[in-house]
Parts: C-alpha cells; sequence; structure tokens
C-alpha cells in the first residue's frame, strides 16, 4: 500500500518501540548543595504532579503546585499559585482559575521534572518570569522497608484546597502540611516522627521555616516551631488528619483542624 512511495509504509514497519518510562520513587526531592527547598512528587494514574515547596523574597515560606501527563521521563504543567478567601464558602465544584473560586490560583509560571534515574532528576522552572534550574535527588534518610507504607498525597476532601503528603522510610516518616495563612497566602510546615508503618493516631511536631527564593543567593534556612500535626490511617485510601499550627513571623495566622477524613489522591503504595 504506497501512500508517498511506499516511504510511510516503511518508516511504520521499521520504527521501533518506546522505551518504557522511568519508575520513579514518590516523595521529597531536593538539591543537596541548596537545600532548605525541594518538590513533593507523585503519580495518579497516566499523570504526575508536584508540590514546591520553596520560599518568597521576603524569606517567607511558599508553595506551587504543577500536574500533567507523565510521559518521556518527564513531568510538565503550568506552575499555580494558590490562595484562599477563608472569609467565603469553599466552591469545591470550580475549577481554582474560574471567576469566583474559592480557593483560587493564578499561573505564575511553569514547571518540569525530568527524571534521568529512580530517584534523581531535573527540576527546571519559570517563576514570575525568571528562569532556573537544578539536579534534584530522592530525600534518602532510612533504606530499611516500612511494611504498611503509608507515603502520598492526602487531602480532605469537606475543605478542598489544602492538605498533606507523608513520605515513610524505614520507621522515619516525613508529614508536610500546605495550608494558607490569615491573609490567604500559601504557606507549608514540616516535621518528622519515627512512627511510620504506625496506622493509628500519630502526633508530629512541626516547623516553619525561612529560606531564600529560588533565583536568590542560598543561605542556610532557619526553623521554628509551628504547633502539631495529627494523623491516623483506616487503609491504604483513607485515613484523618488534625493540625494545630500556629505561623510565626513573617507569616501569621491560625490552622486549626480537628479529625477530618483524608483521602489518598496519588497512587497508594500497598
Amino acid at each position: 500500500m504506497g501512500g508517498a512511495g511506499g516511504v510511510c509504509d516503511n518508516v511504520a514497519e521499521t520504527s521501533t518501540t518506546k522505551a518504557a518510562d522511568i519508575v520513579f520513587r514518590p516523595g521529597n526531592y531536593y538539591n543537596p548543595d541548596r537545600e532548605g527547598h525541594g518538590v513533593d512528587i507523585h503519580r495518579s494514574g497516566p499523570n504526575a504532579f508536584l508540590l514546591w515547596f520553596t520560599y518568597e523574597k521576603g524569606r517567607t515560606p511558599v508553595w506551587y503546585l504543577a500536574a500533567g501527563p507523565y510521559r518521556d521521563n518527564q513531568l510538565q504543567g503550568d506552575l499555580l499559585r494558590y490562595t484562599m478567601d477563608q472569609g467565603a464558602a469553599l466552591t469545591p465544584n470550580k475549577s481554582c482559575t474560574q471567576a469566583g473560586a474559592n480557593p483560587s490560583c493564578e499561573i505564575v509560571g511553569d514547571a518540569t521534572f525530568t527524571f534521568t534515574g529512580p530517584e534523581q532528576g531535573i527540576f527546571n522552572w519559570t517563576l514570575n518570569g525568571v528562569q532556573g534550574g537544578e539536579p534534584f535527588q530522592f530525600l534518602a534518610v532510612n533504606s530499611e522497608n516500612t511494611p504498611v507504607n503509608h507515603t502520598g498525597h492526602w487531602y480532605p476532601p469537606s475543605q478542598v484546597g489544602w492538605g498533606a503528603t507523608f513520605n515513610d522510610q524505614g520507621d522515619i516518616e516525613f508529614g508536610i502540611a500546605y495550608f494558607y495563612d490569615q491573609n490567604g497566602d500559601p504557606v507549608w510546615a514540616l516535621g518528622s516522627t519515627n512512627a511510620a508503618g504506625t496506622s493509628g493516631q500519630v502526633q508530629i511536631p512541626m516547623d516553619q521555616f525561612t529560606g531564600v527564593c529560588p533565583n536568590c543567593v542560598w543561605a542556610k534556612q532557619q526553623a521554628k516551631s509551628a504547633g502539631t500535626l495529627t494523623r491516623s490511617f483506616s487503609g491504604p485510601e483513607d485515613g484523618k488528619v488534625g493540625t494545630s499550627l500556629q505561623l510565626v513571623y513573617p507569616r501569621n495566622g491560625d490552622w486549626n483542624k480537628n479529625n477530618l477524613a483524608i483521602k489518598i489522591l496519588s497512587d497508594p503504595q500497598n
């Protein structure tokens, strides 16, 4: 069958099968030479998404979200900055970019994470017109297996726009809460515990950090106590979360939630 003299047929017949994409390890990635910020990246079916935990020019913590198909070992997506009007009703059925949405979001750039191996990759970004990039690797702290692994991205369906990520390694569990200050701006807090693999209620002490913006000269981040996050799991896709978080300068406000049901958004690890 010879359209264009059979050239198209020959190309089809001699094409090679595409290599399978790298199966990356989900969780926290960072640059050891510029520690203090990083991404939490996960799969959800054919897609992938990341939360970028970093800082603005005033050294204030901020988070951004990017999501898109995972193909050719790469996630590419718009970089979104969320805000929440805490005095208004939430709009779970509206896209964050729609008028009147709460929380709402704006596109502030784009992000690309290209995996070069199961636990390393290159993170490139454009943020407010400024471009940057750096090598990232998995934040490994314990090589032992966690039999009941709750690593993933969790959120409360009853309260859209915020949530928590957990990363289990051996008996160590990192927890990162992403939420909002009293002005509705995005903020995050991080803590750890040695109770990974425990499904019952665990309280994690949390810290709020200050650090340098992505394109600023690096300086070591500083941590201050910000309260606690309490979590429990009833299965690989269900659990509960509570927060008692008190922000400190340069952020202000509280984030207090009591025993909310949570679901896993990423692919479960068990």
